[in-house]
């Protein structure tokens, strides 16, 4: 379902990484982590109303990391 790429970008935003962190960390400008984070968004979940995308994500990530 996730790329290798994203599933490593969601791992970092699990452990608390800010999106600039995630760039310098993985060598990508920020535009490149925040199409990563773009796709998770569209491929991981359903938005409820109120949640915060990112906070969604990262719930995913926990409750499906292997």
């Amino acid at each position: 379902m996730l790329t290798e790429a994203e599933l490593k970008v969601l791992s970092l935003m699990a452990e608390g990484y800010n999106n600039k962190s995630i760039a310098q960390l993985l060598c990508l400008s920020p535009k490149t982590i925040e199409h990563h984070i773009s796709n998770i968004f569209s491929k991981v979940f359903e938005t409820s109303k109120g949640q915060d995308k990112r906070v969604s994500a990262v719930l995913w990530y926990l409750k499906n990391e292997k």
